[in-house]
């Protein structure tokens, strides 16, 4: 299974958590763009 597929210019994600849960919203946000982002490379 694939972390990220894209389709008609749409990405679907699948299990993206943030690895520091201690974050605050803004942090974990970050982080899981961060992994979304390099999926998607």
């Amino acid at each position: 299974m694939s972390a990220a597929v894209t389709f008609a210019n749409l990405l679907f994600l699948s299990g993206q958590v943030p690895d520091d849960r201690t974050q605050d919203a803004a942090g974990q946000t970050r982080q899981v763009l961060v992994m979304v982002i390099a999926a998607s490379s």
